[in-house]
């Protein structure tokens, strides 16, 4: 597997920071986001291969930064899962539906990150053309 850089976005700073240390015990690249609009401005600056976002956000939602990301061509190939304490089918339709690629219900611990690394291995393995973790896209500028 091939270390991601990853952006966790979580406006309770104790849960973005446990979820950032999950990510390194796996070999991770981690940067945390407290506010939907810090997420987009780190997103464009930092380019990150695997966005875990809160969909409840204080500022924007994160469907905004969804939508925001998705819109810019840059990042509109990232792998991005939404994270919410809403896990009823309707919630996750909800979340597939706006263009995230997996939804995550909270608590959330080691067995769902690996299943978000495992989602991401996919979604890169079966869609190169769409976009490779950001080291993969830099290794390979001539």
């Amino acid at each position: 597997m091939q270390p991601y850089r990853v952006l966790v976005v979580d406006d309770h700073p104790d849960t973005a920071e446990v979820l950032s240390v999950l990510f390194q015990m796996l070999g991770h690249e981690t940067h945390c986001a407290l506010r939907g609009r810090d997420a987009v401005r780190i997103a464009r600056e930092l380019d990150p291969d695997v966005i875990l976002l809160d969909i409840a956000l204080p500022d924007i939602t994160g469907y905004d930064v969804l939508r925001t990301l998705r819109a810019d061509t840059a990042r509109s190939s990232c792998f991005i899962a939404a994270v919410t304490g809403h896990g009823r089918p309707a919630d996750v339709a909800r979340a597939v539906t706006a263009g995230f690629d997996q939804h995550i219900t909270k608590p959330v611990d080691m067995s769902k990150i690996r299943q978000v690394l495992l989602c991401a291995d996919s979604f890169y393995a079966q869609a190169p053309l769409r976009g490779q973790p950001a080291e993969w896209r830099e290794g390979s500028a001539g």
